[in-house]
């Protein structure tokens, strides 16, 4: 659960530093 949260948190932190 932890880990697919952070994934999950980190896929969508990524996008939005790349926009």
């Amino acid at each position: 659960m932890r880990c697919m949260i952070t994934a999950q948190n980190v896929t969508s932190d990524l996008p939005l530093l790349v926009v």
